[in-house]
């Protein structure tokens, strides 16, 4: 046994890391000491829990040998420690973002080794595993800058550019690296660029620690006028930030900006008005606008308005407007994620313009922000059918007032540019993909023929167009994306672009090639793939998602076992790191082939993974291979996702990987396919499992999927069954499962279960009055949609005798349906047998099916 007296894995820990902290020679000796001696206990008592090494005594030695000054191979010692850890010979024990941050305190230790904490931090957004934090970035970006590294401030640039990706640097990364520019011989433009960044960023979230300093302009306007170059735009941004009070108090916390919300709600019912001023309410939006909540946008108009209400009815000049304030709101908007988000930032600049244009705030002039957040707000639009074109009319008028007015701050930048690509690359407009080209051409000739005064195209700008001929159904979209990446390639040589292609650049080209039809395709995303082994790390080298687009582009051609082979050879190559999100997109694309081979391979996957001990099969995986069942084989998957749902109950995937509401849901929409007749029972007492299982709560999703279990079975009661789950389903939800409020959806399935009985007078006519409730339920609590109309169109044609009263209904119905705009080609199926003849042509009149009036169906989805 021990005694209470025995050191604990924790006071080794502990011990280790005051060593490390003594940056020592001796200390790094000591704390070699405890380690190994620590080590050596763990095997002496494996029974022992508090004597077993975990990750934190290895993080504390790491950093021990990285604080220890000018040792030698710091670096491959640290490293030797987490190459051993990466082996995962012990399973309890995964290196986590310490222990990359120590590895690459340990590489810094040398200047010989920064190279080697940059193929670190490579290897770390590559791979995702770890995800770098801001430790990451900032330790090697403030090494590169101390060590005066050769081409360390262009290296450090490209490593900001990265660190914006995740997270947003702290201002004084920006000062170094633009301090850093102003000592090199004729850099000094360059540092006006980053300061210009810095501040369009504060700008554009008024985030006031990224407000640039007046000691960082002055230097800026120092270092342009030693060499030669123009300082007025910078004294002018001076100026136009310091006309503006810095002093005021910060609102610190997301609670006092609910607080805020809060007493702005009561004064606008009668309350008193809260304190504050244009910066306080500006950082209040900022708040809001980085929640990235659904309800932000409309909870930061209303504090414009409140705004707007304080400055014109009371006469608070000291709560006005500006430009941040309008920004910072139609910022929130495309943070949200609504989806109507590109109508409401049109909203809030009609607002703008019609204060401007009445003199009421004439000082308040939109700015480029304000146009790329619109285009910004375009690109995520979820109307792509128009996103494009109206992206590429803000654009347009912003080019349109620099011309007019030669003002820098309408100067389109590598933002604008940016953001009208991503525009055009998600719509799915005819011809997208070649104006997102023709702008990326234009940029960079414009580029190519004055440097100095044009925005350079990146790597993310040339991706946004490739991205936009992989999504493109033209024939000539790979030819094109090929193309792209060819002058991506030899524009460093021709244009001096500067522009590398990443991963990223080349797994869309792959995605191109595998959209393409015909086994040709197939050999050259292999040939493509071949390329990219060739290339030296961190400049284009597979990771997971390019050999799973390789992998896609074989199961999308029905080539399943080549696609299986690729997997073999990856897997015994291992020189890729393949986490859970790989082998379940993988299963998703085998089941998108329907091959009745497909669940029988993506099980021989699953079962080689549960060989291999570094791979694990989780939730998600069990969850794609009940869906690959699902799909390819209607008679034995009902069968077979019950086994692996009882499997994972059963701890067979590891205790870990239990069934979640996805599972459930899953099994429950298989059964409700299958076309078996009692396939609504097994629904329920699948339903009835999920409830008694800990922790899995059902949705909306899981009842609605039951009740077109009863929908689609034999049962002539199954109106009733089908009513019945959704009052269980209310009452979930009144007891507080918010995931369970019934929608649309849910309701049409009911009528859907009423429209498809059959049985004898009495199920009929219960059936219909069913349908009658539920479709005055959805006529009271929310609106019908196109289905909702025609399901109960259809269960007037079915359920109804002839007569006075069905042609009564059936007008009514009509009528209804086309003042609502849900008149779609399934609804118009429905009228055609529910109605007579003459019925049919009085309620038309004029208009045939295919020229309908465009306010009968303005809201209708048109599927057939």
């Amino acid at each position: 046994g021990y005694t209470r007296a025995t050191p604990t894995v924790f006071l080794y820990t502990t011990a280790i890391s005051a060593w490390a902290e003594t940056r020592s020679q001796e200390g790094l000796s000591r704390a070699k000491i405890m380690f190994d001696d620590l080590r050596a206990r763990e095997k002496q008592t494996p029974w022992n829990s508090l004597l077993k090494v975990d990750i934190f005594v290895y993080n504390a030695f790491i950093k021990a040998i990285a604080r220890q000054p000018n040792l030698l191979n710091a670096a491959d010692k640290a490293g030797s420690i987490v190459k051993f850890l990466e082996k995962g010979e012990d399973n309890t024990i995964r290196t986590d973002i310490d222990t990359y941050n120590g590895l690459i305190q340990a590489c810094l230790a040398s200047p010989d080794d920064i190279e080697k904490a940059e193929q670190t931090l490579d290897h770390m957004l590559k791979t995702g595993k770890p995800r770098p934090n801001e430790l990451t970035f900032r330790l090697i970006i403030v090494a590169l800058l101390e060590n005066d590294t050769p081409g360390g401030t262009a290296r450090v640039e490209n490593i900001l550019d990265r660190m914006e990706e995740n997270f947003l640097p702290k201002a004084n990364i920006y000062e170094r690296i633009i301090y850093s520019w102003c000592c090199e011989i004729g850099k000094a433009s360059r540092a006006r660029e980053l300061l210009e960044r810095m501040e369009e960023l504060f700008r554009a979230g008024g985030n006031e620690s990224l407000q640039p300093i007046r000691s960082l302009y002055n230097i800026v306007i120092r270092a342009l006028e030693d060499q030669g170059e123009s300082s007025d735009s910078i004294k002018e941004k001076r100026n136009e930030m310091y006309g503006r009070s810095v002093t005021n108090k910060k609102l610190r916390s997301k609670n006092q900006v609910f607080t805020l919300l809060n007493d702005i709600d009561a004064s606008l019912a009668g309350g008193a008005t809260p304190s504050g001023n244009t910066h306080n309410f500006n950082q209040a939006i900022a708040v809001l606008a980085d929640s990235g909540k659904i309800w932000a946008g409309s909870r930061a108009e209303d504090i414009l308005n409140f705004m707007l209400d304080l400055t014109f009815k009371q006469k608070n000049s000291e709560a006005t407007p500006n430009i941040v304030t309008f920004n910072s709101v139609m910022g929130a908007w495309v943070k949200s994620g609504h989806a109507l988000a590109g109508e409401k930032v049109s909203s809030v600049m009609k607002k703008l313009d019609d204060l401007h244009n009445m003199n009421l705030l004439e000082d308040v002039v939109a700015d480029r922000v304000t146009y790329n957040t619109m285009m910004s707000a375009y690109a995520k639009s979820t109307d792509v059918n128009f996103s494009g074109e109206k992206a590429q009319a803000c654009f347009d008028k912003l080019v349109e007032l620099h011309e007019a007015t030669g003002d820098a701050k309408y100067k389109p930048d590598v933002i604008s540019f940016s953001t009208i690509l991503n525009a055009w690359a998600q719509s799915i407009e005819r011809g997208a993909a070649q104006k997102a080209e023709s702008f990326l051409i234009k940029m960079v000739t414009e580029y190519t023929m004055d440097p100095e005064c044009n925005p350079r195209p990146d790597t993310s700008c040339f991706n946004q167009v490739l991205y936009a001929w992989a999504r493109s159904d033209e024939v000539t979209a790979t030819e094109r994306a090929e193309s792209i990446l060819m002058l991506m390639q030899d524009g460093n040589k021709a244009n001096n672009l500067c522009v590398i292609p990443s991963t990223q650049t080349y797994n869309i080209v792959l995605l191109a090639i595998s959209n393409c039809p015909g086994k040709e395709s197939l050999s050259r995303v292999l040939e493509l793939l071949k390329e990219m082994n060739k290339l030296p790390s961190g400049f284009g080298k597979p990771n997971a998602v390019s050999y799973n687009t390789v992998i896609s582009a074989f199961t999308k051609q029905g080539d399943i076992h080549d696609a299986v082979k690729i997997l073999d050879e990856l897997l015994t190559r291992d020189e890729v790191k393949l986490d859970t999100r790989f082998f379940s997109s993988l299963i998703y694309s085998l089941s998108e082939t329907e091959s009745f081979d497909a669940p029988i391979v993506a099980e021989r996957v699953v079962n080689d993974l549960l060989r291999r001990p570094n791979y694990s099969v989780d939730t998600q995986i069990c969850n794609a291979l009940i869906n690959c069942w699902g799909r390819a084989n209607k008679s034995e998957g009902p069968l077979h996702a019950m086994d692996i749902l009882e499997e994972m109950l059963d701890g067979k995937y590891g205790s870990s990987t239990q069934p979640d509401v996805v599972t459930f849901t899953s099994v429950i929409d298989i059964w409700a396919k299958s076309g078996v007749e009692n396939a609504g029972t097994i629904a329920e007492e699948v339903l009835d499992l999920l409830k008694n299982t800990a922790g899995v709560i059902p949705n909306a999703q899981t009842y609605t999927a039951t009740i077109h279990a009863f929908a689609r079975s034999n049962s002539n009661d199954k109106a009733r069954k089908a009513q019945k789950m959704l009052q269980r389903m209310k009452v979930d939800y009144s007891r507080g499962n918010r995931d369970a409020e019934p929608s649309i959806y849910t309701y049409n399935a009911v009528l859907n279960a009423a429209e498809f009985t059959f049985g004898d007078k009495e199920n009929r006519k219960e059936a219909f009055k069913i349908a009658c409730e539920t479709f005055h339920e959805i006529q009271s609590t929310m609106k019908p949609d196109h289905v909702s109309y025609a399901s109960f169109m259809g269960v007037i044609a079915q359920l109804m005798p002839d007569g006075d009263i069905r042609n009564d209904m059936v007008r009514l119905l009509f009528r209804r349906c086309c003042v609502d705009g849900q008149l779609a080609p399934v609804m118009m199926k429905k009228f055609r047998e529910a109605t007579s003849t003459q019925q049919y042509h009085n309620l038309m009149g004029s208009f045939s099916e295919e020229k309908l009036p465009e306010d009968w169906t303005r809201n209708a989805k048109r599927i057939k």
